[in-house]
């Protein structure tokens, strides 16, 4: 007797040829980062993505799709279209992470997260009580830069506490992040945006 595996079915080959992107992750860059490049912050759009998507730089050049002026803008806006269809946890947590040109935007959407995680989250009361703690945690975790040490000084308490808050936060981030990111990419496979994985 043989076993047949059920597989994920893949989504329709998209009608305007192959897909731009290799995954969610570098559409989503794309996207977030894109009318910033153009409008002559370039340098620090490339430094960014440079740490955020290092395969991007190992990989040889290629062809390029020509993703520039009205070409890049409809497919940023695109695929920022469909990433505001996703519900607002997600898309929160997809702002945090990529929002890379625009600190204060990832800061405030790390503020949501927190509160939306004193709600939902199974977190200790010594943290869910300290929402400006998760914030900051939060802002670390999505890349901003923060010191545990600052953390600690602002709560008035021990910088390994502030190491544990972090554990039970990042627990909850993680799995809020990966959900969204696994959304993301469903979504952009089946509007033909991002290669599918079969």
């Amino acid at each position: 007797m043989t076993t047949i595996l059920a597989k994920r079915p893949s989504p329709p080959a998209s009608p305007q040829g192959p897909a731009l992107f290799r995954s969610a992750h570098q559409a989503l860059l794309f996207s977030f980062t894109f009318s910033a490049t153009q409008q002559g912050t370039a340098g620090a759009a490339e430094r960014q993505i440079a740490l955020q998507a290092r395969d991007r730089y190992e990989r040889h050049a290629g062809a390029g799709r020509g993703l520039q002026g009205f070409d890049g803008a409809a497919q940023a806006g695109m695929i920022l279209a469909l990433v505001s269809r996703m519900p607002r946890e997600q898309q929160t947590a997809i702002e945090a992470r990529f929002r890379v040109l625009d600190a204060p935007t990832r800061r405030a959407a790390c503020v949501i997260l927190a509160m939306r995680a004193q709600l939902v989250a199974d977190i200790a009361p010594a943290v869910r009580t300290r929402p400006g703690a998760m914030a900051t945690i939060l802002q670390r975790h999505f890349g901003l830069r923060v010191a545990l040490h600052r953390i600690a000084d602002d709560h008035d308490v021990d910088p390994r506490t502030v190491r544990r808050w972090q554990a039970e936060v990042l627990r909850w981030a993680r799995v809020l992040e990966r959900a969204a990111m696994n959304a993301a990419e469903d979504t952009l496979q089946a509007a033909g945006i991002v290669e599918s994985a079969a």
